[in-house]
């Protein structure tokens, strides 16, 4: 049987940005490349009303966050967009070829609307596993074309009222990360910090404070990250995309 989504998705794997054809020495150049991407859990609080002494309360939520530098032998920019929003509860972030994050998300933006009008809409929801467990066959079929990459998978978990951060390397096998996560090379200088951020509980302009944070320790830490930082927050109520440069 035709799968016209694999169908689809075939056709533009190994073809660039521009709709060129690349040889199998210039992809290798175009992913020679370092980055930071940053996941967090935290309870959010929020006011029932815009009143000052309005009742408050939390929410679980997620931030991914990530800098904007690719850098290569021939290609550099300081403005890539490394994270994108799937849907209304799901956000990817890529430690691989940057401009090939907005096909995955496209991908499984397919995958996620793509419907059977005789079932009822709530039966057919993806959970964040399911998404991953899709993305897998990418990520292995990106590998195989010469595209080495891996990927940060965040969102909230409607059925379980919880929010998930699961990693993948490009060997297809994917992580839960608990309360936090990410990927990159300037990942790892700030672990510790991620760690004793992780898990409580802010109001919307604190965290994305703290994400700024640690988003510059991370970049003085690691020469081949920098540029324009951004992030996006996912929760039950709604998500939002902000601005992290500090």
């Amino acid at each position: 049987m035709r799968d016209p989504l694999k169908e689809s998705f075939d056709r533009f794997v190994v073809i660039a940005k521009d709709g060129n054809t690349f040889s199998r020495s210039a992809r290798e150049e175009l992913v020679r490349s370092r980055t930071t991407i940053l996941a967090m859990k935290f309870n959010l609080k929020v006011k029932k009303s815009k009143d000052k002494d309005a009742e408050t309360f939390e929410v679980p939520a997620v931030i991914i966050a990530s800098d904007g530098r690719t850098t290569a032998y021939r290609v550099e920019s300081d403005d890539s967009k490394k994270i994108r929003l799937v849907d209304e509860y799901t956000a990817i972030g890529t430690s691989g070829v940057c401009f090939l994050i907005h096909k995955l998300a496209k991908y499984l933006q397919l995958l996620v609307h793509h419907h059977d009008d005789n079932v009822d809409p709530a039966d057919q929801r993806l959970t964040l596993r399911s998404k991953v467990d899709m993305l897998g066959h990418v990520v292995g079929q990106f590998v195989e074309s010469g595209w080495p990459m891996g990927f940060v998978l965040v969102g909230y978990e409607p059925t379980e009222n919880r929010c998930r951060i699961f990693n993948m390397g490009s060997d297809g096998f994917a992580i839960d990360k608990g309360d936090f996560g990410g990927d990159g090379s300037g990942y790892e200088p700030v672990i510790g910090t991620l760690e004793s951020y992780a898990g409580k509980t802010y109001t919307g302009r604190r965290v994305i404070n703290v994400m700024k944070k640690i988003l510059a320790v991370a970049l003085k830490h690691d020469p081949y990250s920098g540029g324009t930082c951004r992030g996006i927050i996912i929760t039950p109520i709604g998500y939002k995309e902000v601005d992290l440069n500090a």
